[in-house]
């Protein structure tokens, strides 16, 4: 009878604990919303932090930068994330080796680009 007591409130904790790491989910932004969506030609997948993947956390960031010639995004900026801070150094690392479509005109604008961390179904 100690045994089944003591898996049973074992089991209640675990419950309690896991049930304390719920994330309420909010949406991106719509890409309609962007003032200068960028165009991507090479893209490098960034890492799925492995906490977020073992808590089934899906997310994104929302950055904003300039091209240079090249198409290689400068002047990085994370304009908001969700949840917050938990994909930002992952996207980071691997939107700052991304290539995007740029031309002479338009180079040195703000654009802005929605990174989204989805799990497989």
């Amino acid at each position: 009878m100690v045994r089944l007591l003591v898996s049973i409130s074992g089991l209640m904790m675990i419950v309690s604990c896991a049930s304390s790491n719920v994330i309420d989910f909010r949406p991106a932004p719509a890409v309609s919303e962007l003032t200068d969506p960028a165009i991507p030609l090479k893209i490098v997948e960034p890492a799925y932090p492995r906490r977020a993947a073992i808590n089934n956390i899906e997310g994104w960031v929302f950055f904003e930068f300039e091209l240079n010639s090249k198409g290689n995004p400068v002047k990085l900026a994370v304009m908001d994330s969700h949840p917050q801070g938990t994909f930002v150094k992952n996207a980071s690392i691997a939107f700052s080796q991304w290539t995007f479509k740029v031309d002479s005109e338009t180079a040195k604008q703000k654009k802005q680009y929605i990174m989204e961390f989805k799990l497989a179904d």
